[in-house]
């Protein structure tokens, strides 16, 4: 059974970081008829991405009082969970309450003659709507007003939704018949900050989000997280827990560091090759990553570093002066409206700028799984330390002869993050993985120590 009151004492405060209350799991079946499920239930975890529009959770069910029977499962039923936390010290309750709707059943078994075991697989309700409605209309204006529009008009989004992002162009276009979801994607395509960034849009934990790359980058950092094999302070002290909470669990890496195949993809040099139809015009727009990386947002703010080296060359030539590797066409149609611009138009000066960023951010990625935390979600910053992969008599004696090696940590993957995913998961504890990502160096790739 899911530990549904693992805090501290009778209180709402959390003894220990990985603390948490699951206060209600309500099940309401196609008939109106409810239960609160909360200790049938083993499991439940809630997914969240900048990469997707809804939230997803599973639970995991053991069946000992033939609820599956007595309710009539049958995919027809509405989840309503409600959570709550309190870190040590806090006077602040944290309490979040969703709502979700069955999608699918993906497993089912008898386990014994009065068990059986299932899964849940449930997404937010804005969700579900999205399958039973299309869109078709014309709309103007900025393309980040229209998404908010779609989510809080369209999809009836009864949450809170927090714009951030200003999309450049005053635009007029046509959305011809697509899913609210499809045509997110589409508008985001098109979607660019002033620097050409591109901008998100997702649901948290907290709400429906849409933000563009320069804000996710200035943002402040939800905190440092440390990766130690040992814990120096008592556990069950405030220095214990404190140390426990930005404690890295686990680690893994994901250097996806393959200049081969994300110069291919436009990530340091691209050709938008763009023809205006209407003025029977044709032209060039050359994108180059050196030149643009100090205007261009990264997590590292004004400490980053580029990635690629000017001394590196192929044919002769640094990566970011391959302007073939990608070609991107679009048709610009300038007289398309009077007053306003095709929604192309502001790519033409964007597209290669947004490419190269999006390609970045997956250049540095890991996975790591911390102590639960309801205020960890995608879309945030934060900051992590791993220590250098060496012997500490070997590191003291080379910070003895050269003043400059004398970092602690391991820089090439120490620094600023993006939270892209937070997978939030209630068992006997509860436990964050994150899948976060960088798209910048701490060195000088000419001038590497």
């Amino acid at each position: 059974m899911i530990n549904t009151n693992s805090q501290n004492e009778n209180t709402t405060e959390g003894g220990f970081p990985s603390a948490f209350r699951i206060t209600e799991i309500l099940l309401t079946n196609a008939y109106g008829k409810s239960a609160d499920i909360k200790a049938l239930v083993t499991n439940v975890t809630i997914t969240e991405s900048i990469y997707t529009f809804a939230l997803v959770a599973t639970l995991e069910i053991r069946d000992t009082v033939n609820m599956f029977e007595e309710y009539r499962i049958s995919g027809q039923e509405k989840i309503e969970i409600t959570l709550q936390r309190r870190d040590r010290g806090s006077k602040e309750n944290i309490k979040i309450k969703k709502t979700f709707f069955i999608s699918e059943i993906p497993t089912f078994g008898k386990m014994k003659d009065a068990i059986q075991a299932y899964q849940l697989t449930c997404v937010s309700e804005h969700a579900f709507y999205n399958h039973l409605m299309s869109i078709s209309r014309t709309s103007q204006g900025s393309i980040s007003k229209q998404i908010n529009k779609i989510i809080t008009g369209d999809l009836q989004y009864s949450g809170t939704v927090s714009d951030y992002a200003d999309s450049k162009g005053n635009i007029k276009l046509i959305i011809p018949n697509m899913k609210p979801f499809t045509a997110i994607s589409w508008l985001l395509r098109h979607a660019y900050s002033d620097t050409g960034a591109p901008i998100y849009a997702f649901e948290s934990l907290n709400g429906f989000t849409i933000i563009d790359h320069n804000n996710m980058t200035t943002q402040t950092s939800v905190g440092t997280y440390k990766f130690n094999f040992l814990q120096e302070s008592n556990p069950g002290t405030p220095e214990g827990y404190e140390e426990a909470k930005y404690k890295i669990l686990d680690m893994s890496s994901d250097l996806n560091s393959s200049k081969y195949l994300m110069s291919a993809r436009g990530a340091y040099a691209s050709t938008t090759k763009v023809i205006d139809i209407a003025k029977k015009k044709y032209y060039n727009v050359k994108y180059d990553y050196s030149n643009k990386f100090p205007q261009l947002p990264n997590m590292g703010g004004r400490g980053g570093k580029s990635l690629i080296s000017s001394q590196f060359k192929i044919k002769d030539e640094t990566l970011n002066h391959h302007h073939n590797a990608l070609d991107i066409h679009i048709n610009e149609n300038s007289m398309a409206y009077d007053t306003y611009k095709n929604y192309h138009s502001p790519a033409i000066h964007s597209i290669g700028s947004h490419q190269s960023i999006l390609e970045n951010l997956d250049s540095i990625k890991h996975s790591i799984v911390i102590h639960g935390d309801l205020l960890i979600n995608a879309g945030k910053k934060m900051t992590i330390e791993a220590p250098k992969s060496i012997d500490p008599q070997v590191l003291k004696k080379i910070r003895e002869k050269d003043a400059k090696r004398s970092a602690l940590h391991d820089m090439m993957v120490s620094g600023d993050y993006l939270i892209t995913a937070v997978k939030h998961t209630f068992g006997a504890e509860y436990n964050c993985a994150l899948t976060i990502k960088k798209d910048y160096s701490y060195y000088t790739l000419d001038s590497a120590e």
